[in-house]
């Protein structure tokens, strides 16, 4: 029956509600149809050169569908048409988002694709919602590149780099392996708004390897000890349990570092100064909040009573 209504003798433009229900119940459909729309409006805007402006939906409600067709990658075959075609350079974000919600591989190779080839036709924001959409361990490593590099849109304010670190912690917490990946990004990327995103994340992951290569990426950037590096301490040094007759709501405790502290302690003795001083900050840090929420069972108050060196340190 679907054939039958596809073929009848009416104008392409007036089925796309019955292929866009067609994708919508999950079926697939062909590529053909909406490049052929495509071709059919731009065809039309030439002689009509209002549709530029005014009728420009019409031909992204085509775009939109190819990425749910049996050739995902021909969605970039549409938009090249469409950009080509166009006066002005337009935002086809909607396009982009259709490749977020498309199933399979091919969408997200297509995805990469076109971000590599025409950042210009979505924000930075809108790439990096698409690549969250997936939740793919590649998606992970897309947004990461996306967070480094300056080719998608204008590089991201302050909201979008808190917005992907937060993004980027519950992607590693569902592929745990790309924590070591967002540690050599942190290493080797010296400055910018990307590595920004990466230190956030780290921050927010509340693992000890994450919090030394923060204290290592302090020290050898000379930054001094500050907000960030003090809100990574409270996700290693506390666990948040939920609060008994709270909906939504937990209570803080202390997770034992005996180790963690053991190794600040001898980075205060033999590290450069600046990785001492950072390394001493945290283990105060640590220390008052155990003051504030409790010792840590086994967690003896001394870092590392066989080194023979006073903790606190004595007021010269």
């Amino acid at each position: 029956m679907i054939e039958a209504l596809l073929a009848l003798p009416q104008p392409l433009r007036s089925k796309w509600e019955l292929l866009t229900a067609i994708v919508l119940d999950g079926e697939a459909i062909s590529a053909e149809l909406p490049l052929q729309a495509v071709r059919e409006w731009l065809a039309a805007a030439r002689e009509k050169t209002w549709m530029y402006h005014e009728s420009l939906l019409e031909v992204e409600g085509w775009l939109q569908l190819l990425p749910f067709s049996d050739r995902p990658a021909a969605t970039i075959e549409g938009v090249e048409l469409v950009i080509g075609a166009l006066p002005q350079p337009r935002h086809l974000e909607r396009v982009v988002s259709a490749l977020g919600d498309a199933p399979g591989e091919e969408a997200e190779r297509a995805l990469r694709e076109l971000m590599e080839r025409h950042p210009q036709i979505a924000s930075r924001h809108d790439w990096a919602r698409a690549i969250v959409k997936r939740g793919t361990r590649s998606g992970a490593i897309m947004l990461m590149d996306l967070a480094a590099g300056e080719r998608a849109g204008t590089g991201p304010g302050p909201g979008d780099v808190y917005w992907m670190a937060r993004e980027l912690v519950v992607l590693i917490q569902r592929h745990p392996d790309l924590q070591a990946e967002v540690m050599r990004r942190y290493e080797t990327t010296a400055s910018g708004r990307g590595r920004g995103v990466f230190e956030h994340t780290l921050a927010e992951l509340g693992d000890k390897d994450a919090l030394l290569a923060l204290i290592a990426g302090y020290a050898a950037c000379g930054q001094g000890f500050d907000g960030l590096l003090e809100n990574a301490i409270r996700e290693v040094a506390l666990s948040k349990q939920p609060a008994a007759g709270w909906i939504g709501a937990y209570e803080l405790h202390p997770v034992p570092l005996p180790e963690l502290r053991k190794t600040l302690f001898s980075m205060t003795q033999n590290e450069s100064p600046a990785t001492a001083a950072l390394a001493k900050a945290c283990l105060a840090t640590i220390d008052e909040l155990r003051d504030e929420y409790g010792a840590s069972e086994f967690e003896p108050r001394h870092p590392d009573v066989g080194s023979g060196q006073p903790w606190p340190p004595v007021a010269g």
